[in-house]
């Protein structure tokens, strides 16, 4: 009668084992956490910027050919700008862009 046992078998015939591994793994974890950089207030810089210019009473056609394109060449003169996204509004022109 050679039966061959499962995993689950196995590890209630031999549970101090099972304990013991067990056991070593959480210390070994707490070992870790201790010994772990943690920062709780990593320092991070956002490299986006959102210009907004209202223009009340222009349509979307005159807020992009007097206000939009006119900011938007003018926001990529800088070298850091990596690019734009407008968004159209009647009287109102607010491009987002990110920077390198």
């Amino acid at each position: 009668m050679n039966k061959k046992r499962n995993i689950v078998e196995w590890a209630m015939h031999y549970r101090q084992i099972v304990i013991l591994i067990t056991a070593i793994l959480v210390a070994f974890g707490i070992f870790a956490l201790n010994k772990m950089n943690k920062n709780e207030f990593p320092d991070f810089t956002v490299r986006q910027g959102v210009v907004a210019a209202v223009y009340p009473g222009a349509s979307v056609t005159d807020m992009e050919q007097q206000v939009t394109k006119p900011l938007e060449n003018y926001i990529f003169t800088y070298k850091e700008v990596k690019r734009t996204k407008p968004s159209r509004l009647p009287a109102m022109a607010s491009p987002s862009f990110r920077l390198n």
